[in-house]
């Protein structure tokens, strides 16, 4: 072979292999980062659940839902719509915003919707835990009547009941009524709040009064949000929204003053937290089995993970409450068996097994007061 042959054969080879190492390196390459592109209203950004650890981060979470039971599913795509509202809804979460959007049919000359990030908000609150009087904390709030408000200037996005689990707490229901109400005004939501009080006899059930006070809140309106809040604690920070995403639960009490503003374990749900009617329906409610302090908010927790839904939390700074004092309950020596069990009673115990009698259900100027017994 000639030298000018044996030169040209090399260039060949050289060529080849160049080519097949290029196409080696090009479908080879990493795409754990498959999109590069900003983030725009058509696009929700993802965080794998089970970094729930990292709370002083931005979380946001995505995960199917499914309930084999119910034959329902959750899935976060970049549009959820509900056959019942119509709506549409897409979630942005950052450190200072809580950011969704909903479009329904509208009439003309109807209301604009509300801002998505009302301007009034100022994120840090002072909050005043001195008790008034219910005649003062009333003419405070003139525009408020039968428990329930919406604004006058546009339409609220979304339609909020809060629950509160009531028991001989007359002056913390005073103080909470005077600091929440302005602090919902601010958020531009229409909303009621709804206390339920259990009749003396037996043991405080905080779940059960949770599953009466949704039953008797939807006889009321098409509640899109249901927010579980204890009466002793505050928000501190009014950007701590009090609304629901569509796609998983919110834990909104992250940093209580209770446990010196930091999460007590992992797995914590309780306090304050925030599920759509779908949501709830979909771990068939609290169990109503827990008479005594503990155990409800375990077994509810429990319920969502079953559902292979994942909870979203906020960040400490916005989500703090100050907590009001009060004599520590007696724990319930039954809540360990009874949350061991607790899968095998899921489809049992709850809002499908729900029995109660209604002593009173008055709808008071700042409050709507359900009086309710076990039957």
């Amino acid at each position: 072979m000639s030298a000018i042959a044996k030169l040209s054969f090399r260039a060949v080879i050289t060529v080849q292999l160049f080519f097949i190492c290029a196409w080696i390196f090009y479908y080879t390459r990493d795409y754990t980062f498959i999109s590069q592109q900003p983030f725009n209203n058509n696009s929700i950004v993802h965080l794998n659940a089970g970094r729930e650890e990292e709370r002083n981060k931005m979380y946001i979470y995505v995960e199917s839902a499914k309930t084999d039971e119910r034959n329902k599913s959750y899935t976060n795509s970049d549009s959820t719509e509900t056959e019942e509202r119509k709506k549409t809804y897409t979630l942005l979460t950052s450190y200072f915003e809580y950011n969704y959007t909903t479009t329904t049919d509208k009439a003309d000359g109807a209301l604009k919707k509300c801002q998505l990030i009302p301007s009034g908000l100022v994120g840090k609150l002072k909050v005043d835990k001195t008790p008034q009087t219910m005649e003062a904390i009333e003419k405070k709030y003139e525009t408020i009547k039968d428990g329930k408000y919406k604004p006058k200037n546009c339409t609220a996005r979304q339609k909020v009941a809060i629950l509160i689990p009531f028991r001989d707490r007359e002056s913390h229901l005073r103080i909470f009524l005077n600091h929440m109400h302005t602090f919902l005004m601010k958020q531009q939501l229409e909303y009621g709040i709804y206390v339920v009080e259990q009749t003396k006899g037996l043991e405080f059930n905080r779940g059960f009064l949770f599953n009466v006070g949704f039953k008797e809140a939807l006889k009321d309106s098409d509640y899109d949000c249901f927010v579980l809040h204890d009466v002793d604690l505050l928000p501190e920070n009014d950007h701590n929204i009090y609304t629901c995403p569509v796609d998983h639960p919110k834990h909104l009490a992250v940093a209580s003053e209770k446990w010196q503003y930091k999460l007590p374990y992992t797995s914590y749900f309780g306090g304050v937290s925030a599920l759509t009617r779908e949501q709830y329906e979909a771990v068939n409610g609290f169990s109503n089995e827990f008479f005594g302090w503990g155990g409800e908010d375990d077994d509810f927790y429990n319920r969502v993970a079953w559902s292979q839904m994942s909870v979203y939390r906020s960040i400490n700074d916005v989500g703090r409450y100050s907590a009001l004092h009060h004599k520590p309950a007696v724990a319930n020596p039954k809540r360990i068996d009874i949350i061991s069990k607790g899968k095998e009673r899921m489809w049992k115990d709850g809002l499908i097994s729900l029995k109660y009698g209604i002593i009173q259900k008055t709808y008071k100027k700042l409050f709507i007061h359900i009086i309710v017994k076990i039957v």
